[in-house]
């Protein structure tokens, strides 16, 4: 039985949450309508203050509580039976209510919008009918359509219906059609000049072979048309750009360069036209409307692309920032972005991404629970979910039981990631960052493992933990730290050192991994003092053996388990 030091929800207790999640939704809308009233039409130097109007009216509206941001990509429509409204919404977002989701941010996809636009062709229409890989999700979405439901709008209504707050999403430069011939849009087949220049692109990079290249005022505009529509047509409290979706911008960027400064200045000015029309769009409804950002995993990465954060920061063109692609979420630079947004009351929504598969290991619920005690701590806004729960394998889910079980297991850690409080006293796994997705190491920060340990040689690991470890021992709610390494390559345990923030740590035990001919587990059981809140440092050291030069080993995985009584 955990112990919990706050309260866990009833279900009459989460009625009561909901109900005045919608109270409060909808009385902060009519002070924002009122106070927006006056203030967007204000001029700016009539305030004497720091912010214009109408920030200070946006700001009204990014402080409403938003513990948990959710993405949904547009996987709700991939499944049978998901062509009316009662069968899109319920697998996906119903789950969603009573958690700590405050906003939903829904996909209208990128440059082949996936609402009802006047923009034509929509979404895998204009390919000779429905892809045999999207084929589901086609059909369903042309049935909503057909049925005068646009999707879009069936997500705000269901958001504001439940208290929480609905989001528009843009892909800014989706690249799909490049593994995916067959639903690239006629625009660009028309149009192949716009696309970026291919001549010698770093191999890791061959993803982005479709991109568009944003040097060119057409590209921007057709981007910057569809925002325009739904900022004018649609009930939105924001819209977020997925700058993580794809991230490639400018030819020079595909071969390894730098993005000129013309280039950046180019992602700022079309920012700060995002942005005007934003404003506009709030000044004629009456309340405001927010834009957020999804940005690489620090400033540096993101200007080499040509994005000029800190600009977009200080210049006031995002309301709030989604940090990182979620690649190497244990080395996103956190307090580096809170530290530059909070300055001028941007917010910060660290992103956790569901993907790669290959860390799935990662992905758990105690390891979710981890990295939001960890952004927490550092001061993070709240969480930004990236696809959580999608896709599945295999793709097409039976039916929409199992779809909706599956579900249910995967949006456990939505009743407990956006509050500190209700991490408190429950199981973590605190995870070193390892191998990424080769097509987003250009957008994340350099992993610390694996690493290769030659005999003679230390390998040091960073490893933070949000957990007060040494309150929870006194109070006797710890029942175990427990770390963990993978290791490959010739491994002897008389010839391994391993200290934990320099204390030398013995009992340790090395098994061979099922299955595996060179690959191993070292555990061992750490006691409560060797661990501390915050940065802790594994290090672990070879010695070299006695009449061989001996092999190269790796460090490939470090975790640590903290689990409570």
């Amino acid at each position: 039985m955990k112990r919990d030091c706050y309260h866990r929800w009833s279900a009459a207790s989460t009625v009561r949450g909901t109900l005045l999640r919608v109270g409060s939704l909808v009385l902060g809308r009519m002070a924002i309508i009122l106070c927006s009233a006056g203030m967007l039409l204000a001029s700016d130097e009539s305030t004497g203050e720091r912010y214009s109007r109408a920030k200070q009216s946006r700001l009204e509206a990014a402080r409403r509580p938003r513990r948990v941001i959710f993405v949904d990509d547009n996987y709700g429509l991939s499944h049978k039976g998901c062509n009316t409204p009662e069968g899109f919404l319920r697998p996906r977002l119903k789950p969603l209510v009573g958690t700590h989701v405050d906003a939903i941010t829904y996909c209208v996809y990128a440059h082949s919008p996936a609402h009802a636009s006047r923009l034509r062709p929509r979404i895998y229409m204009g390919h000779g009918g429905p892809l045999d890989s999207d084929g589901e999700w086609t059909r369903n979405h042309q049935a909503l359509l057909e049925a005068g439901q646009c999707p879009l709008r069936l997500v705000i209504e269901f958001a504001h219906a439940n208290g929480m707050e609905a989001f528009a999403h843009m892909s800014m430069n989706d690249c799909h059609d490049s593994i995916m011939p067959r639903v690239m849009h006629p625009f660009k087949k028309q149009h192949p000049e716009l696309v970026v220049d291919t001549e010698k692109p770093l191999p890791n990079l061959q993803l982005y072979k479709t991109a568009y290249d944003f040097s060119h005022v057409e590209v921007r505009d057709r981007q910057y048309v569809i925002i325009e529509e739904v900022c004018q047509g649609y009930d939105v409290d924001g819209f977020e750009m997925d700058f993580i979706r794809h991230p490639m911008f400018f030819s020079r960027c595909m071969r390894g360069e730098s993005a000129t400064q013309r280039e950046i200045q180019i992602m700022t000015s079309f920012m700060a036209r995002v942005r005007k029309c934003a404003d506009q769009a709030a000044m004629r409804r009456g309340r405001p409307l927010l834009l957020s950002a999804r940005v690489p995993d620090n400033f540096q990465l993101a200007r080499h692309l040509g994005m000029d954060v800190k600009t977009w920061i200080s210049e006031d063109l995002v309301d709030i920032l989604i940090a990182g692609g979620g690649y190497a979420p244990n080395s996103l630079s956190v307090k580096e972005f809170i530290q530059a947004a909070h300055e001028y009351d941007v917010l910060v929504y660290p992103c956790i991404n569901q993907k790669p598969w290959s860390c799935a290991a990662k992905w758990r619920q105690e390891g979710n629970r981890a990295l939001a005690a960890t952004w927490h701590q550092a001061g993070a806004d709240g969480i930004h979910f990236w696809n959580l729960a999608t896709p599945f394998d295999p793709y097409n889910v039976k039916s929409q039981e199992e779809l909706i079980e599956t579900r249910r297991k995967c949006y456990a850690c939505l009743n407990e990631v956006g509050d500190p409080r209700t991490l408190v006293g429950n199981d973590k796994l605190y995870c070193v960052d390892g191998t990424v997705f080769v097509h987003y190491r250009h957008v994340s920060n350099s992993p610390p493992l694996p690493r290769n340990l030659r005999p003679g040689e230390t390998c040091r690991v960073p490893l933070v933990v949000a957990d007060d470890i040494a309150t929870a021992a006194r109070s006797d709610t710890l029942e175990e730290l427990r770390l963990e390494m993978e290791l490959q390559g010739p491994v002897r345990k008389d010839l391994l050192t391993l200290k934990v923030n320099q204390r030398l740590i013995s009992g340790c035990r090395i098994e061979p991994l099922p299955d595996t001919s060179s690959k191993y587990r070292l555990t061992v059981s750490l006691d409560s003092t060797a661990v501390r809140n915050g940065k802790n440092e594994l290090k672990l050291s070879r010695q070299v053996p006695a009449r061989t030069a001996g092999e190269p080993i790796e460090l490939v995985k470090a975790q640590l388990w903290v689990k409570f009584k």
